[in-house]
This record gives structure tokens, sequence and C-alpha cells, in this order.
């Protein structure tokens, strides 16, 4: 379990994937007691990703390294492009990779235990609507992955009354390069709550969303 445990924070995607899915197997195995000693694992790691410096800092620290100070010109240039870490250990993760292996692991818990899973939700929906770093939309995308499952398995009741938080960040995905997860997260979406009652409560919380939406599950039909 402690291979596992460590793999979640790995710096490699399928590392990360494939020990949250050994976690979730030994979980249904030698189910409360392996799950007991999963859930601090995901207590104390699923909210990393708040520590994940903004990609302009870590560009400050990289030029302070030479001695470069650069124009405001140059720094706005220069935002939005994440520096690689000098001292960073490649099978060390950072903190958003950190959140999303544990973020892959509550996804393969949610089908087998979702009552232990339903109280992380709240600390997702953050996560989800985190910006300021280039690899927020990896983060963002692997939440989308893993949302549909979770909701199916916490129930339709649940999933209407929690689902909002995510919306502003499944719709900054939608503009993205990754668009085709966000669009496959809420057709997921769409079969658990019903695709009428996931639009209503796109026009509620804002109607350009269910707009949008119209127009995106239309262009792929």
């Amino acid at each position: 379990m402690k291979f596992w445990c460590k793999g979640i924070e790995s710096s490699s995607d399928s590392v990360r994937r494939s020990s949250a899915e050994g976690l979730a197997a030994m979980a249904k195995c030698y189910n409360k007691k392996a799950l007991d000693l999963i859930l601090p694992n995901i207590e104390s790691l699923l909210p990393m990703a708040f520590k994940q410096p903004e990609d302009s800092k870590i560009i400050q620290e990289e030029l302070k390294d030479v001695n470069v100070v650069p124009s405001k010109k140059e720094a706005n240039l220069l935002h939005g492009f994440h520096a690689p870490s000098k001292i960073r250990k490649e099978e060390k993760g950072e903190p958003w990779e950190v959140s999303d292996g544990v973020v892959h692991l509550i996804g393969e818990l949610a089908t087998i235990y979702p009552e232990a899973i339903a109280g992380y939700i709240p600390i997702m929906t953050k996560l989800m609507n985190l910006e300021g770093f280039k690899s927020s939309i990896e983060l963002k995308e692997a939440i989308c992955m893993s949302l549909p499952e979770i909701m199916k398995s916490l129930g339709s009741e649940f999933c209407s009354k929690n689902i909002e938080g995510f919306f502003d960040g499944i719709f900054v995905l939608m503009k993205s390069i990754k668009s085709k997860s966000a669009r496959d997260c809420l057709d997921e979406l769409g079969k658990v709550m019903g695709s009428e009652v996931l639009k209503k409560k796109l026009t509620a919380y804002r109607p350009e969303y269910a707009t949008e939406y119209e127009k995106s599950f239309a262009s792929t039909n």
C-alpha cells in the first residue's frame, strides 16, 4: 500500500492512475481496514494544489537565479509560461499533480464506497476553479474525467444539489484544447441527472452556459 500511496504523488500521470486503481482494489478487497488507511492520505493530499505556485512567481524565482529583473512588458509576456524548477525531482510531482492523483483515487473509490468520498466534493469544487498556473487545465480535465462516475455513485439528487460549483471550471475547459473532456463530462452528467434538468441548472446559473451546451452538442450530433 505504501508504494501506491507514494505513486499518487508521482509526476507521471500513468503512475498516478495505476496507483489510484491499486489503492481502490485494496479497499475493495480489505474493506474498512484498508479504507481507514487510505482516507487520511486523501484528506492530507487532495488540497495540495492550493500550494501550487503561480507561473509568474516561478518565473520570478528562476530569473533571480541569474540576476535578471524583467521589465513590466517582459513580465507580462512571460506570464502564463511555466518555467521548469531546477530542484524538482522527477519522481515527485508538483502540488497540482498530487491533487490530480487523489482526484483519480476518489473517482475509483466512488463506485465502492460513495458515502466515504461525498465529503470531499466541496474541496474538489474549489480545485476545479483554481487558476494562475498553466497546468490548472490538466487538473480541471482530471476532475471532469472523474466527476460523472462520482456523481452517478452519489445519486442524481446529490448531483443536482452540488453540481453548480463545477460549472465555471467545466466551461473554462470547454474553451481550451481539452474541450472534448468537458463535453464528455457534461454528456455523462446529463445522463446522471437528466439532460433537461442539467440544461435548467445551467440556464439558472448562467444562461450563456446553457446556450453553449446546446451548441456544442448540436455540432457533435
